[in-house]
């Protein structure tokens, strides 16, 4: 049975090679079901999607859609309720829009998940949150 995860996610975002680069570290938790699975949702436009952590044994970046890439994640070991991973991915900014708006993962589906962003400051560009 799929588990029902809550992700809660610290994201580091810098500027790098004309890209916006994040690393992203992140906590899933659930109450119940085989915690063996977990599918992801990154902007469309991630490029050079990378997970890692302990018991992962796989993951797979998807096909765009017009919600996003779809990111799978398979662990070896049932029922571990608690996972940590790392996820790496870069997004080139859109040259003609004036703002870039930041993009943590997100469950598939309408499941909780919240994100902390700290992002490294950059000589000549401006940051800003609503």
């Amino acid at each position: 049975m799929p588990s029902p995860w809550e992700l809660d996610s610290e994201v580091l975002v810098r500027w790098q090679d004309g890209r916006l680069c994040y690393r992203i570290r992140a906590q899933a938790q659930a109450d119940r079901g085989s915690g063996l699975s977990m599918e992801l949702v990154l902007p469309a436009n991630a490029i050079a999607a990378e997970a890692s952590g302990e018991d992962l044994v796989d993951s797979r970046v998807g096909p765009v859609d017009s919600g996003g890439r779809t990111l799978g994640l398979w662990w070896k070991s049932r029922d571990q309720l608690q996972r940590t991973f790392t996820l790496t991915y870069a997004m080139p900014p859109t040259s003609r829009a004036p703002n870039w708006l930041l993009h943590a993962p997100r469950l598939a589906g309408a499941r909780p998940s919240r994100a902390l962003y700290v992002m490294l400051p950059v000589d000549g560009i401006g940051f800003s949150s609503p």
